[in-house]
């Protein structure tokens, strides 16, 4: 009978170290399931953030494309209003051009005028 109960005692024995190494290993199990839960909430947060990012990047580009567009109408009507300011320009010129020939003539006519004999007449009587 003591050899019974030392093979008992010896087998519980062996059973209470497997017990705690089981123990052991569930606390382990459950640190790393603490750290898996967490790092899966970690996870979720930073796809949700980079799902953010995404939409905001998509109407960052939306919004380019749009300004791109708007850039090259504006080029466009800057460019024409280029082109209408240097024909009116060239205009102005041609019309300073025609005003200086309309005053020279004036003036010459204006001079042919006093030097006609009969302005010359007219001009000692009223001396």
């Amino acid at each position: 009978m003591e050899q019974t109960r030392l093979v008992l005692l010896q087998t519980l024995e062996e059973i209470g170290y497997r017990l705690e190494h089981v123990l052991t290993q569930s606390d382990q199990l459950v640190y790393h399931a603490t750290s898996v839960g967490q790092a899966s909430r970690d996870l979720k947060k930073a796809l949700e953030a980079a799902e953010r990012d995404r939409q905001r990047l998509e109407k960052l580009q939306t919004s380019n494309s749009e300004l791109q567009q708007e850039n090259r109408q504006l080029k466009a009507e800057n460019e024409e209003i280029h082109q209408r300011q240097q024909q009116l320009e060239e205009e102005l010129r041609k019309a300073e051009v025609q005003v200086e020939l309309i005053k020279e003539l004036f003036l010459n006519e204006g001079e042919a005028l006093e030097k006609t004999p009969d302005r010359e007449e007219t001009q000692e009587k009223d001396a």
